[in-house]
């Protein structure tokens, strides 16, 4: 049996369609991509700023990355 990844277990479990979510410290993006890929609306966040440049060049969705961190989020509440 092939081993799958967090990643993989994270988006088969998850009904991400129309959802909205911030993911906190994205590095690369990896995962907000892959949210986005399954439906939802994602905002990367990450205080890197290389690795919000690296996230921002693989996006191929509606993903948005932003330079920021869990202590002050750059969105709304709720």
């Amino acid at each position: 049996m092939a081993k799958r990844s967090n990643v993989d277990v994270l988006i088969e479990c998850l009904d991400l369609k129309d959802k909205q979510i911030i993911d906190v410290g994205c590095g690369d993006g990896e995962l907000a991509q892959r949210m986005a890929e399954a439906g939802a609306q994602v905002i990367g966040i990450d205080p890197n700023p290389k690795r919000i440049v690296r996230a921002r060049e693989g996006a191929q969705n509606s993903e948005t990355f932003v330079e920021g961190s869990a202590e002050a989020l750059p969105c709304d509440d709720g």
